[in-house]
């Protein structure tokens, strides 16, 4: 992991953990997956109690999916020039967050999404929409 290799990776004397900019890697990364698995269970909650669900699951899918691309890069970072060879796994992880940005809904769409939903309540109209827009596609 990403943590394991900051630990045991030592440049200047010193774990690279222990310099501030590889810290500040680590805790964003933490917050960031830490949010995304939020967004997911309050999804599944929303889903599992029968209320509607598609516009948290929008916002969950938009930023778990960017948030993945997030900490891979940061993966990357912190592995350095081993984060783009084979026998560490940063880059496929890369390969791999990058895709789900892509499918079952593009981060545009649900940022589409998203906003006329927005704009669809701050007109007052709380009614579900005529015509629903599905995640992955107008």
């Amino acid at each position: 992991t990403m943590v394991a290799y900051a630990g045991s990776r030592e440049q200047f004397g010193k774990p690279i953990a222990g310099h501030q900019l590889v810290q500040e890697l680590l805790a964003d990364s933490a917050v960031d997956v830490d949010a995304s698995r939020l967004l997911t269970w309050a999804v599944a909650d929303l889903k599992t109690r029968g209320e509607r669900y598609s516009l948290a699951a929008s916002k969950a899918k938009l930023f778990a999916t960017e948030a993945s691309v997030r900490v891979a890069n940061a993966c990357i970072q912190v592995h350095g020039g081993y984060g783009y060879v084979d026998e560490y796994p940063a880059a496929k992880y890369r390969r791999d967050a990058r895709v789900t940005t892509l499918y079952e809904g593009t981060s545009q769409i649900q940022q589409l999404v998203i906003a006329r939903n927005m704009i669809r309540e701050a007109e007052g109209c709380r009614t579900a929409p005529r015509r629903a827009i599905p995640p992955g596609g107008t």
